[in-house]
């Protein structure tokens, strides 16, 4: 960041790729922005280096850099973005191989604590999602780098979500409601129908 950022160079410029080995867990969110979802994996970048720390205190600019969101003064949207992590949540289900009613759904938010104050931001994360961060499973590496290129949250979500298959070059062929489900996209009327999914949200995501 010292060589690059100070020097207006954009993380989707920098030289070489900066990201993080994504828990897949971490993948299933349907509540965040462009804005929100580049945020929240700038501050699990930051938080996968020493993901043992209480909480995590850098450099406001680093930050920024990191969520592609250097080049604007608008703090307040970049505020507003946090508070849009702190709402939204994972939601994990814990399996008792002896005893089913052991069981339990959790439901844990992306962010906990957070300040802005005198060109710094610190935060804190919930445990559990310190630990997938700390021993992340079925992990694919996430590139920062390419996520400050995309335009749309929904093309963010369509990387996020074939991160997994990116080593076979493809996928196997998948329920058109469940493609449906990584946008949101079953609460709108006007998306029911594949033709108008595939026009208004998947075609311009791959564009």
């Amino acid at each position: 960041f010292a060589d690059l950022g100070f020097e207006d160079v954009k993380v989707a410029d920098a030289p070489s790729d900066i990201g993080f080995h994504k828990s897949k867990e971490l993948v299933a969110i349907q509540d965040l922005s462009l804005v929100g979802r580049r945020a929240i994996n700038a501050l699990h970048f930051i938080a996968a280096e020493a993901p043992r720390k209480d909480s995590w205190d850098v450099d406001l600019g680093y930050f920024k850099w990191l969520s592609a969101f250097s080049g604007s003064r608008n703090d307040k949207h970049l505020k507003d973005a946090l508070r849009e992590a702190q709402k939204a949540a994972i939601v994990l289900n814990i399996i008792d191989a002896v005893d089913s009613r052991k069981d339990a759904v959790i439901s844990v938010p992306l962010l906990s604590t957070f300040v802005m104050a005198r060109g710094r931001l610190s935060f804190k994360l919930p445990d559990e999602i310190k630990h997938l961060l700390q021993a992340p499973t079925n992990a694919q590496y996430l590139s920062l780098r390419i996520g400050g290129v995309f335009t749309s949250a929904h093309a963010y979500t369509l990387y996020e979500r074939l991160l997994d298959v990116r080593g076979a070059g493809e996928s196997a062929w998948l329920p058109i409601s469940e493609v449906r489900e990584w946008f949101k996209a079953s609460e709108k009327k006007t998306l029911q129908e594949y033709k108008f999914l595939k026009r208004d949200v998947l075609r311009p995501a791959i564009e």
